[in-house]
């Protein structure tokens, strides 16, 4: 294996570890035991981190060239989209109750749908961009 390839898949695992840990970050921050939306220290630099992350994880799929590269990137990006679904079945499938640790008030649809979709983003950038240079 290459020096190249080890690299790219470190890089791979890293931000695929830092997304997964910027996302649950943001969760418990708004979403722990009920919906209570805070704008603080902790949501801001979650929500920068994934930014950042996001956009490593765009040109992280241009420099993903060779077939290890591409099948680890893969794996990785379809782990993160698993994580994703299962968080959004968890979402789905939550309920209120008074209980000790019931929620009074449930999370809202778009913020389900955009933790889905960060967790997604990674599969589309690995996906779109080896096409982007086919010109119809």
């Amino acid at each position: 294996m290459h020096k190249r390839a080890i690299i790219i898949c470190i890089l791979w695992s890293l931000v695929g570890l830092g997304l997964f840990y910027a996302t649950m970050i943001l969760i418990l921050s708004q979403n722990l035991f009920s919906w209570s939306p805070n704008v603080n220290i902790v949501s801001i630099s979650a929500l920068l981190s994934l930014l950042l992350l996001l956009i490593t994880t765009f040109l992280l799929a241009r420099f993903t060239k060779g077939k290890i590269e591409k099948w680890f990137a893969l794996l990785v990006c379809l782990s993160l989209m698993g994580f994703g679904a299962v968080v959004l079945y968890d979402f789905y499938t939550e309920h209120l109750s008074g209980d000790l640790f019931g929620r009074s008030v449930l999370s809202p649809q778009w913020f389900r749908l955009s933790v889905f979709s960060i967790f997604s983003l990674p599969l589309l950038f690995l996906m779109i961009y080896p096409f982007r240079k086919v010109r119809i």
